[in-house]
């Protein structure tokens, strides 16, 4: 997966990724919260990039999760 993180004037995060499999969504999650926890921040938006138009799988992929005291929310699109 590639990663861009973006932030505007301190506020909420945001990762950029695009997909590979499954397996690399659980590794991005927690990725995002460590880097969203070092910078103090309770929440972290991953806008996932999936080269599919298939709603349901999209809708299997986003969903929200709380690692390390941290909101996960994951956007697959």
């Amino acid at each position: 997966m590639w990663d861009l993180h973006l932030r505007c004037d301190g506020q909420r995060g945001i990762e950029v990724k695009s997909f590979v499999d499954a397996s690399e969504v659980r590794i991005s999650r927690k990725q995002a919260a460590e880097y969203a926890g070092s910078l103090n921040m309770d929440s972290v938006t991953v806008a996932l990039f999936v080269p599919t138009e298939d709603e349901k799988v999209l809708e299997q992929l986003s969903g929200e999760q709380l690692i390390d005291g941290v909101s996960v929310i994951v956007v697959a699109i």
